[in-house]
């Protein structure tokens, strides 16, 4: 049997976060991570809007930042310029490089191909030891269990799925536009789901492209990389460009709602809804629920599962599932004429959850399709 502070299972984003903000707030206690898996997955891109609430220790991570980004459809195109809140990306390969370190610095133990088979109460009459797993044939008790595990493809009949599959390419030639951002490049509508291009280019030759789609169902990603081979055959010239490394995924968009939680185990990441529903960005609010955790383990207080995006986002993204999910053949005409009729700096802040009245406001304005919006508020407000 093995006491330590702190067990976490799973060793993502979230578990990572909350470890690399408890040790650069002067934490000083023993934790274990327990990973299924044989290493850190460093095959993903996390990307977020700059309003001043990222980690400072973090900020060095950024290895881009762009101030113009665009939405398109076949026939139309937008490009915004987001002149105070630049959109910035930080590469997992980076992000878990610097988490190592600091970890090699601290007393937290890193256990790689360690399933944990049970999760649990701790010592029986013990409150001070509360959590407890099991895993590689021994047990871990701890005064705190933090559980990131989750099933991303059970099913939801209110929210969306959405399913990716990227490539980084380098090209032989400067072929792409470094200084935009493709957020969503030609939207349309395929059997049903919304379908996009995302285009991250970190310089003029090196950018990550993916394939991307909204649905009521989740898209084996590997299914999308036949619409991947397509857009790069009809890009680029073959033989002048290589493919480094591939990126899929598959994240739920959908509300969570606040369940109960033991005393000792925490829910963190998707699993707890610090993911902004209508979007799949998550790394930001990650980091709010991460600093927020780790000073109240700091002071001796229980930390909270509780997602950090406040209700009026959270009901705001509701509507937007809501509405996607009665039509989604809406959706390219949505969010491009979203992105044209707000400006760029508000529709950021919004994205991040730092948005003020006024912004909101103008983001409600610039909605095109008001009745079915009107019509899912009053559904979910009876």
């Amino acid at each position: 049997m093995e006491l330590v502070d702190i067990v976490m299972i799973g060793a993502g984003l979230a578990s990572t976060s909350l470890a690399l903000a408890l040790v650069n707030n002067g934490w000083r206690g023993q934790i274990v991570m327990l990973e299924a898996s044989d290493c850190f997955n460093t095959h993903k891109t996390w990307c977020f809007w700059d309003t001043g609430a990222l980690p400072d220790y973090l900020r060095p991570l950024c290895v881009r930042h762009w101030n113009h980004w665009q939405v398109s459809t076949p026939t139309e195109q937008h490009i915004a310029l987001s002149q105070n809140t630049p959109y910035c990306c930080i590469r997992a390969e980076d992000f878990f490089s610097f988490a190592e370190a600091c970890f090699s610095r601290s007393d937290i133990d890193v256990r790689f191909n360690s399933q944990a088979t049970c999760i649990e109460g701790g010592l029986s009459g013990n409150t001070a030891f509360g959590a407890r797993v099991s895993a590689c044939g021994g047990q871990i008790h701890a005064r705190y269990g933090v559980d990131s595990s989750i099933d991303v493809c059970e099913p939801d009949n209110s929210g969306l799925f959405q399913s990716f599959y990227g490539a980084w390419v380098l090209s032989e030639k400067n072929v792409f536009n470094a200084d935009v951002v493709g957020l969503m490049e030609e939207m349309t509508v395929i059997d049903g789901d919304l379908q996009f291009i995302y285009r991250l280019p970190l310089s003029s030759s090196l950018s990550l492209i993916e394939v991307t789609r909204f649905g009521i169902t989740p898209v084996n990603p590997g299914q999308l990389r036949r619409y991947l081979d397509l857009y790069l055959g009809s890009q680029f010239t073959e033989g002048l460009w290589t493919i480094q490394s591939l990126e899929e995924g598959i994240l739920p968009m959908q509300v969570s709602e606040r369940s109960a939680t033991r005393s000792h185990w925490l829910k963190a990441g998707i699993a707890a809804g610090h993911l902004r529903a209508s979007t799949g960005y998550g790394f930001l609010p990650v980091q709010r629920w991460s600093q927020m955790a780790a000073s109240a383990l700091r002071h001796g207080k229980r930390p909270s599962s509780a997602s950090p995006i406040v209700w009026r986002y959270q009901l705001m993204d509701r509507l937007f599932l809501s509405v996607l999910r009665k039509d989604m053949s809406i959706a390219p005409d949505l969010f491009q004429n979203l992105a044209r009729r707000c400006h760029a700096d508000p529709f950021a802040r919004f994205m991040t959850e730092a948005a003020s009245f006024t912004d909101l406001l103008r983001i409600i304005y610039a909605i095109p399709q008001k009745k079915q919006f009107l019509k899912a508020l009053f559904q979910c407000l009876v």
